[in-house]
């Protein structure tokens, strides 16, 4: 009993003092926390460089070393979405206060362009809600801001060109309204097209990130409702939907899709850890990425460099950015998985502990046989306790997951709303 407690306490010290190692000198030791969107830059005077976006608010332009070459905290935390635009400049999704914003490229602390959710030069949400035909349930959320009201989490811009218009626009996901809106970023800033409702949660649950395809169709991953599903631009009618079932393994907050040619879609499957490649026309599977590495992506790009196709990823649980090779199903890490590694020293402290207990009891038996002191019920239980230690050191990236889908998820909600309300 003694040795038990003398050991109990070395590992809670030893866990106890690698705590702020892991979660407060090492994630100085690189500029990047949880990397939200990540995306490659092909043009201009970054090319081949990242464009990431962190948790705690602010958007970065990184080499492949992590230097930082640009830099702009205007953006406030939990900032998800940033892309490079036409003009050189960057665009974000600044989720906590529901806005989108144009970063100056030549100037971080210059906002050259801004829609407001709660401006109302920007923006009448009653007279869209009655015009639109809302139901008195959507009217009253949209007049009644409150906590995290928007939580806007991605812009797509959309060249007016490529669809014989004299303007550009914005496709903007406001994931608790429950709805795609699409506005005039040229001219007017006015809402001239839009997807689902507040309070509606058949048509779109808590979606993320819409993509227009080239014959104008949105693909958006309808995420609460655990399926990817592709509008009709003008009747907005779904033409497509993408889901899964018991024992494929359904969609567990799916928040990325993209079109990558040849009849193929790339969805990024946030809470199984995983991206995987599907048949358009079949509706099936035909690569699966991320497995052991992959904590909880939340973006994934398909990209190339240098003549080879890569899968680029933000994975904010491991603090990294992370390049899939589809070939061989081999990556490259950029960062330190500062997160994912504490929870893995911390369950193998149990794994220490059962390993330590099971040789004691182990070696503390007098039997003749290694069967029979393994019989012995002092020595099993602690054998499978340790087994049972070893199987949760394995799958830690599921267990976190697990418990972000089935209570955390919640907690964590709960937190962005009473910070939100300030």
């Amino acid at each position: 009993m003694r040795r038990r407690s003398l050991l109990i306490i070395t590992l809670a010290i030893f866990g106890g003092v690698t705590l702020p190692v892991f979660l407060m000198y090492m994630p100085t030791l690189q500029p990047i926390g949880m990397v939200l969107d990540v995306d490659y830059i092909t043009e201009g005077d970054y090319a081949g460089s990242f464009l990431a976006c962190d948790n705690i608010g602010k958007v970065f332009i990184l080499d492949q070393e992590l230097n930082v070459l640009w830099e702009s905290d205007i953006p406030e935390r939990f900032v998800h979405e940033a892309e490079m635009m036409p003009n050189g400049n960057v665009m974000v999704a600044d989720t906590a206060p529901g806005r989108i914003i144009e970063l100056n490229i030549s100037d971080p602390n210059d906002i050259v362009w801004e829609w407001d959710p709660t401006n109302p030069d920007h923006i009448n949400w009653t007279e869209l809600a009655i015009n639109a035909g809302w139901s008195q349930e959507a009217l009253e959320y949209v007049q009644t801001p409150t906590g995290d009201w928007t939580h806007t989490n991605d812009a797509e811009w959309v060249n007016g060109t490529r669809l014989g218009r004299s303007y550009d626009s914005l496709l903007i996901s406001i994931r608790n309204f429950n709805l795609i809106l699409e506005v005039n970023y040229t001219d007017t800033k006015e809402v001239i097209w839009w997807y689902g409702e507040p309070e509606d949660f058949d048509t779109l649950n808590h979606q993320h990130n819409p993509d227009i395809r080239d014959n104008g169709n949105i693909i958006i991953c309808d995420s609460e409702n655990r399926r990817i599903i592709e509008v009709d631009y003008n009747t907005k009618e779904v033409v497509w939907e993408f889901s899964l079932s018991f024992p494929r393994g359904e969609l567990r907050w799916a928040r990325d899709c993209d079109d990558i040619g040849n009849g193929t879609y790339m969805i990024t499957d946030s809470n199984n850890g995983r991206i995987f490649f599907v048949d358009r026309a079949a509706g099936v599977i035909t690569q699966e990425f991320g497995g052991y590495y992959l904590a909880q992506p939340y973006e994934a790009d398909y990209i190339e460099i240098d003549g080879k196709n890569w899968i680029l990823v933000g994975d904010p649980p491991s603090t990294s950015i992370i390049l899939i090779d589809p070939d061989s199903d081999t990556f490259i890490l950029f960062g330190n998985p500062v997160i994912p590694n504490y929870l893995r020293l911390f369950v193998g402290l149990f794994s220490v502990y059962y390993g330590f207990m099971f040789a004691a009891a182990f070696i503390q038996t007098d039997e003749e046989s290694i069967i029979a002191s393994l019989k012995k019920p002092e020595v099993y239980r602690e054998l499978i306790m340790l087994t049972l230690s070893f199987i949760i050191l394995l799958h830690v990236g599921s267990l976190y997951r697990y418990l972000v889908e089935f209570g955390l998820w919640g907690i964590m909600d709960q937190a962005i709303h009473a910070w939100a309300a300030g």
